[in-house]
Order: C-alpha cells, then structure tokens, then sequence
C-alpha cells in the first residue's frame, strides 16, 4: 500500500516513530483527518516511505487508541486494516468526524 501513496499529502501522513511523550505532534494528524475527508497515519515509516518498523505494534496500537480516548473529545472511527502491519510499520486509518478537540 505505501508504494501507491506519492507522498504525503492531505490523506496521507507519515511519522517514524510514535510519540507517547507528545502525542500532540500526531494526535493533530488524527483530528485534522477525522474533521476531512478521512486519512492514514502511518508509524513506523520515513517520510521517503522507506519502513523501519515498531519495536512493539502491539503495545504502540494500544497506546495509540487509549491516548485517542483521553485527549479528543469525541473518538472518531479509527482501524488498523488486517494485514496493515507491514514490516512491523502500522497505519491507522480515520473514518469519522470530530467536531470538538479538547487540549490535543
């Protein structure tokens, strides 16, 4: 999937590494995307779309979804398609809109 996506771009974003310490730097991502017309955010993955992979997928999908649930407001539709955790890289993709952020 990522050899189809050109670049980044306002349905696409790339972030090598998930901040759990700031998530505000892709927590942004995630509420600009559920406020349009939806995106991908991809972890794991230099922006040249070369992956470089999680150390741990699991436990940064599970971080990724509590500090969704504790920083916006309303929780927009997001999933990890089967198969999505492409050489340990994950996306996450939003589906829903959020009309109100709080303190992202």
């Amino acid at each position: 999937m990522i050899e189809q996506l050109i670049a980044e771009a306002t349905e696409c974003d790339f972030k090598v590494a998930l901040e759990t310490k700031k998530p505000k730097s892709w927590l942004k991502s995630v509420s600009a995307f559920s406020n349009g017309i939806g995106g991908t955010l991809f972890f794991g993955v230099w922006g040249d779309r070369e992956p470089i992979g999680l150390s741990d997928v699991q436990k940064d999908a599970e971080a990724i979804s509590r500090l969704i649930k504790e920083r916006i407001t309303l929780t927009p539709v997001c999933s990890v398609p089967g198969g999505m955790a492409w050489k340990k890289a994950l996306s996450l993709m939003m589906h829903w809109t959020i009309k109100n952020t709080k303190g992202i």
